[in-house]
């Protein structure tokens, strides 16, 4: 008979409700696991490049999320269009 058992990251950060505009801004979360969920507005992520609003990134609309490993070596970029977003996003720590 086996068992299993579940185990929870612990929450190492939170950013609530931040507002974003047309200009690309860094996320300076360095080889971090990141659930990050665009709020209002719609949002372009890049974590390899700077964030442009076209397909050159990844696109998320209100609602959207997404849950992921940024690189240890730069940070996220987002950038919003015209009529701005908002966004948050939790960084998980390490295991219960």
């Amino acid at each position: 008979m086996y068992f299993t058992t579940e185990k929870f990251a612990k929450i190492k950060k939170i950013v609530g409700v931040t507002a974003l505009d047309a200009t690309a801004d860094t996320l300076a979360e360095y080889g971090e696991n990141i659930s990050f969920v665009c709020v209002t507005g719609n949002i372009w992520l890049n974590p390899n490049a700077t964030a442009v609003a076209d397909a050159t990134s990844f696109k998320l609309t209100a609602g959207d999320g997404i849950d992921f490993a940024s690189r240890s070596d730069r940070g996220v970029s987002i950038i919003s269009d015209a009529t701005g977003a908002t966004y948050e996003y939790v960084v998980w720590g390490d295991l219960l």
